[in-house]
């Protein structure tokens, strides 16, 4: 007999705890990881910060932003950075641009990343160095560009899902919080 695994959400409950706890009265924090993820140049306090955030938070922003298949994700909610269906009207030239700028947007992820927890031992992918240049082959600048698209968008919509995720139902309260809760929010 096969064993009853029904799968759980893409994220567990223990991430979602893990981000309600660092974010919720906190979104600054989340600003300082946008300014991180985006290259930008941190001030000494914003590193401080930026390395308090809680392994398991930092787990789940990264499943976010670099979706990966998950043999227990429910199905209907599986994502993988190659899984778009923009390419499926696109010219076999075209789509092999958008498949190479989302391989270097999971490259550049992964990076990130990695150096965030001082993992990372590869030359990593600048920002500014996916911005068009000139001498450039019309495809590497094209790819480029796509890519540095990805990037910038993906950052700040993926960061958003965070903050709602920080400021949702807390995961983990009690019946009597739940009720207190929403009764505070009905005599508004």
């Amino acid at each position: 007999m096969v064993e009853n695994k029904v799968p759980k959400a893409r994220f567990s409950k223990d991430e979602i705890l893990a981000v309600q706890k660092q974010f919720k009265n906190n979104e600054e924090l989340v600003y300082v990881l946008r300014k991180y993820l985006l290259d930008a140049e941190l001030t000494e306090a914003e590193e401080v910060e930026l390395r308090k955030i809680n392994k398991i938070a930092i787990d789940l922003i990264r499943k976010n932003l670099i979706p990966s298949i998950y043999d227990n994700t429910r199905i209907g909610l599986q994502a993988h950075t190659l899984l778009f269906n923009e390419t499926l009207t696109m010219t076999p030239d075209m789509s092999y641009l958008h498949i190479e700028a989302k391989m270097i947007f999971q490259e550049y992820m992964e990076n990130k990343f990695d150096k965030l927890w001082g993992e990372g031992n590869k030359e990593p992918i600048s920002l500014g160095s996916l911005l068009p240049k000139r001498p450039q082959e019309q495809e590497e600048r094209h790819i480029n560009l796509l890519a540095w698209q990805a990037i910038v968008s993906n950052i700040d919509i993926r960061l958003d899902e965070v903050i709602s995720f920080a400021k949702s139902a807390p995961i983990d309260e009690t019946e009597e919080e739940k009720a207190k809760r929403l009764a505070k929010n009905s005599n508004k």
